[in-house]
């Protein structure tokens, strides 16, 4: 590699440690004549003692070579982590970047180390980590101070004078900022600006050599009269008689310039990134973002993803939208630019902040599989939703799938179709393949329903289906669909479903609480010899009406419910209720203690039948094998 010192021989000593042999750097004094016992290293170091700064064109010519050198180092993925004057030394008159001991690549140079003076401020060796560093060399070649110093008044007043001066100064200030972002992203954009201030140089040189020659060429003519004026002041001569100059053409605008680019982007693709430079370099932000297309692409310019990624940014400050997808692309698959990803969700947060629908999609996407950011699906359907809405089929498709699944939204079968109906149309290929099956599954219903149709006498519908139905609903924790299933299966006198509807009105499960309304489908249920309603209609009669509550405790315990023959004798007898109630299950009734309604049979989450009648002859099952509390259902 060009600039970098070249490995003679590299040897491990044992696991750790390893040793190297390189080039022998010229003597300071001598060059390549070499006296060992007098040799002294010639390096940038030692010449900036003796000299403090470098003239303008040398400093430019350094800053060169080791901007190549270190591009040839990141290309590989390697940074070198520990650019400084005394790891530059001269061999055979030529300066080479040595001291490669602390190479390693870029993936892995997350340690602290390097010279402080030149170490970024954000403390890691990394491709801007070397660009900070060769920004602070090239700061002390051209100006004489001191790393520390930085940002004082320059020490050697010939450098100020020469008109190259401010430009380079003004790239070392770029490749100096203590903020990365507004720092050179790659090596490659400072040597780009470099190379530009060499080539205007030799410009500006070439033009002075052919004026020069011009006038030899005319004293050789002997057109010494005329040729003679360019060694004369200009007052000797005579003033020209006034010339009426014609008014100078208006100048164009930023927008003008941009829309003839876009009028010649088709057949012209030079001549469009020329204009789109020049409207770019006025502030012209959709300009910015075509250009780094072009470089992006290598259209019309070279292939430069360094440069593209820079046109991005300057676009993407004026918030345009585009080039801040763009750039968050760059950004997320290391488009030139080290890959960052919470730099792309930055960005990416940015433009769909602004309305941009793939903006919104990939936030989506983000927050839906957690990367990068903590898994959600409700902010993933909201930014799916908001997508959805400007015509972004690939979202329309995503809402169809959680309004079908019920993630991050309720569950809607009609909506899941609704958007799928509307990301078909946009041309999506598996949304019109499952609106396919969709329309197919509707035709054999309607098949069906035709075949159904001709039968004299329609099939009675199952009300004890349609029972066990919604207790399998109240398990799967959706009461509203239990609810509907039960009052259902009610209309076809199910005293089982009539006993359901009773808890559901009594608890609110899916319904607004109403106890007078809970009560009466209690009666329904009782009447139908239903004893665990028998129980409940009389707890919740209780305090209205005593003997009728007794009535309905003695049927429920005549039934073999254990607790209803208990509490009805307590009621006759006037006693207090058994030993075993405690307060926690007990509520105060006229002169006994009785027992608090229980919240959810036990059957909503087990079996969907009830134990038969005991006999009076034998043993009585408890209460606790009926019922159970419970309290996660509602």
């Amino acid at each position: 590699m060009p600039g970098v010192i070249r490995i003679l021989r590299a040897v491990r000593f044992c696991e750790d440690f390893f040793f190297y042999a390189m080039p022998l750097a010229d003597d300071f004094s001598t060059g390549r004549k070499l006296n060992v016992n007098h040799y002294r290293p010639s390096t940038l170091r030692g010449y900036l003692d003796a000299h403090r700064s470098l003239p303008v064109e040398e400093a430019l010519a350094l800053g060169l070579i080791l901007c190549r050198a270190l591009l040839a180092l990141h290309a590989r993925n390697l940074v070198h982590r520990d650019v400084k004057p005394a790891n530059v030394i001269a061999i055979d008159g030529s300066p080479v970047l040595a001291d490669v001991g602390l190479v390693t690549f870029a993936s892995e140079a997350q340690s602290i180390v390097g010279t402080p003076e030149y170490v970024p401020p954000e403390n890691h060796g990394s491709f801007a980590g070397d660009v900070y560093s060769l920004g602070k060399l090239l700061y002390e070649c051209l100006t004489g101070n001191a790393p520390g110093a930085y940002g004082e008044a320059p020490r050697e007043e010939r450098n100020i004078r020469d008109r190259r001066f401010s430009r380079f100064l003004g790239v070392i200030h770029r490749a100096c900022e203590e903020n990365p972002r507004k720092r050179y992203h790659s090596m490659r954009a400072m040597l780009a600006d470099l190379e530009e201030i060499e080539a205007e140089t030799k410009q500006k040189r070439r033009r002075k050599h052919l004026q020069r020659a011009v006038l030899l060429a005319m004293l050789a003519a002997g057109a010494w009269p005329w040729a003679h004026r360019y060694f004369k002041p200009a007052e000797a001569e005579p003033e020209p008689a006034p010339v009426i100059e014609a008014e100078a053409p208006a100048e164009r605008s930023a927008e003008a310039i941009f829309q003839e680019a876009e009028a010649c982007r088709a057949t012209d693709a030079r001549m469009a990134a020329g204009l789109y430079l020049e409207a770019a370099e006025r502030g012209h932000a959709e300009a910015q973002y075509r250009l780094g297309r072009c470089f992006e692409e290598g259209k019309g310019v070279r292939l430069s993803r360094a440069d593209a990624v820079a046109w991005y940014f300057a676009a993407a400050r004026q918030n345009h939208r585009s080039a801040q997808v763009a750039l968050a692309g760059c950004y997320l698959h290391g488009r030139g630019v080290e890959r960052s990803r919470s730099e792309a969700l930055g960005w990416y947060r940015r433009a769909a902040e602004l309305g941009d629908a793939e903006a919104q999609f990939y936030l989506g996407e983000a927050y839906a599989a957690g990367s990068g950011v903590l898994t959600s699906a409700a902010l993933a359907a909201e930014w799916y939703m908001k997508a959805a809405r400007q015509e972004h089929r690939e979202a329309q498709f995503r809402m169809a799938e959680m309004f079908s699944e019920g993630k991050g939204v309720l569950r809607d079968p009609l909506k899941a179709l609704g958007w799928l109906q509307r990301a078909s149309e946009q041309g999506h290929e598996e949304a019109t393949l499952r609106m396919q099956a969709v329309h197919e599954a509707l035709l054999a219903n309607e098949r069906k329903a035709e075949s159904a149709a001709v039968e004299e006498k329609p099939a009675a519908p199952d009300y004890e289906a349609l029972n066990a139905q919604g207790l399998r609903l109240m398990r799967e924790q959706d009461p509203m669909g239990a609810v509907i299933c039960f009052q259902q299966a009610a209309e076809g006198g199910v005293a089982e479903a009539f006993f359901n509807l009773g808890v559901c009105h009594e608890k609110g499960y899916g319904v607004v609480r109403n106890a007078p309304k809970a009560a009466a489908y209690y009666r329904l249920a009782a009447e139908r010899n239903h004893f665990p309603a028998q129980y409940n209609l009389g707890l919740c009669l209780l305090r209205e009406d005593e003997e009728e509550a007794k009535r309905w405790l003695s049927r429920a315990g005549l039934n073999g419910h254990t607790e209803a023959w208990r509490l009805y004798l307590a009621l006759t007898e006037k006693k207090e209720a058994p030993a075993q109630n405690t307060p926690d299950n007990l509520i105060l009734a006229p002169s006994v203690l009785i027992r608090k309604p229980l919240t959810m049979p036990e059957h909503f989450r087990t079996s969907t039948q009830f134990a038969p009648p005991v006999p009076a002859n034998t043993k009585r099952f408890e209460p606790a094998q009926f019922y159970r509390l419970h309290t996660d259902i509602r």
